[in-house]
C-alpha cells in the first residue's frame, strides 16, 4: 500500500510498497478514501514532540519509526477482528 511515512523531523516521504497491517483480535480495517493532515502532524514535521525518536517503542502503539501519518480519515470498514 502506499503510505506517508515519518522518519524525523523534515523527513517525511511517500512510500509505495508498505506492508498492509494485519487486523488484530479487537480492532477494525478501514479502507481509506480519504486521508488529511492535522496540526499534530504539522508540529511533528517540524519539531518531534510525541512520536518516539528512531530505537524507541511507541508507548500505546508500540511502533517504531518510521510511522505512517494520516489519523483524519474516512472510509469503509473492510474487516472486523473477533
Amino acid at each position: 500500500m502506499r503510505a506517508l511515512r515519518y522518519y524525523g523531523p523534515g523527513d517525511i516521504r511517500v512510500e509505495q510498497d508498505v506492508q498492509e497491517p494485519e487486523c488484530g483480535p479487537l480492532q477494525v480495517k478501514v479502507r481509506p478514501a480519504y486521508v488529511g493532515i492535522c496540526g499534530t502532524d504539522l508540529h511533528e514535521y517540524h519539531s518531534q514532540t510525541l512520536i518516539p525518536l528512531a530505537g524507541e517503542r511507541h508507548a500505546l502503539t508500540r511502533e517504531t519509526v518510521p510511522i505512517t501519518l494520516g489519523h483524519e480519515f474516512s472510509g469503509i470498514v473492510s474487516e472486523v477482528g473477533s
